[in-house]
């Protein structure tokens, strides 16, 4: 019932659930000052801003009645324990930070392989190997969530809702921009998940009528091109006969 209602999406739900209990981190800094100066430090002079249970008020979607009631509440308290994981990095606030990064450190590369994170060697520091890798995965499949949510909001919803009755997609296109690059609007096909990071094959959504191709070009260094070309710089058209990155091989000196 209680996972139900967990919101990945509330950083405090979040933050409680990985860090709880927790310090902010001037409160932390300040006992670790006082730790030095003693020689030692007392667990229980530690200044916690969320305990390891904190209660989050979450709609009723159960249908929970309180003892002695006789109607479901509009909203319940719902317990969130902590796995008590050092923080990674704070916020402006000091509170412990809970976003994507901090998220993908503590899952590691790919748990589902064996390349675990930060989770899970806080856990095999407790002793509890399986309680490490179970969480890993847990935030890994987390991430791929969140992954999915922003592909379907940001490129798939919105094509599907400028198909014209022939099933093709007409964007705007702008030529008279600052930089001289062109812009695209209505919806911005220039704006769809990179060749080497189309997990979920979105591009292959756009297909070529019968008969036809489609095909994918690239300015390649194009500002650089045209001013070796209008200054006749001998070395720069040199380097781009002989192939290669100019802007790499400016920065190699």
């Amino acid at each position: 019932e209680d996972a139900a209602d967990f919101n990945p999406a509330s950083t405090a739900q979040m933050q409680q659930m990985l860090f709880g209990p927790f310090e902010k981190k001037e409160q932390k800094q300040k006992r670790e000052k006082q730790a030095k100066r003693t020689g030692g430090s007392d667990p229980f002079e530690a200044e916690y801003q969320n305990q390891e249970v904190e209660l989050f008020r979450v709609e009723n979607t159960s249908g929970f009645i309180k003892e002695g009631g006789t109607r479901p509440l509009k909203y319940r308290q719902m317990p969130i324990r902590g796995f008590g994981l050092e923080p990674i990095s704070y916020t402006k606030s000091g509170m412990p930070a809970a976003d994507a990064l901090v998220i993908k450190a503590l899952a590691g590369d790919d748990p589902e392989n064996g390349k675990y994170g930060k989770a899970y060697e806080q856990f095999v520091s407790r002793g509890k190997e399986q309680e490490g890798i179970n969480i890993s995965i847990a935030l890994d499949n987390w991430l791929q969530f969140k992954h999915i949510q922003k592909l379907l909001s940001t490129y798939i919803k919105p094509l599907q809702g400028q198909i014209d009755p022939q099933g093709r997609i007409h964007c705007s296109m702008n030529l008279n921009t600052e930089t001289g690059r062109i812009s695209c609007k209505k919806p911005n096909l220039q704006n769809q998940p990179a060749l080497d990071k189309d997990r979920y094959k979105v591009r292959k959504a756009f297909v070529a009528e019968k008969g036809m191709k489609l095909l994918v070009a690239d300015y390649g260094q194009l500002e650089l091109r045209i001013m070796a070309h209008m200054t006749k710089c001998k070395s720069m058209i040199e380097a781009f006969k002989l192939g290669g990155d100019f802007h790499s091989r400016t920065a190699l000196g």
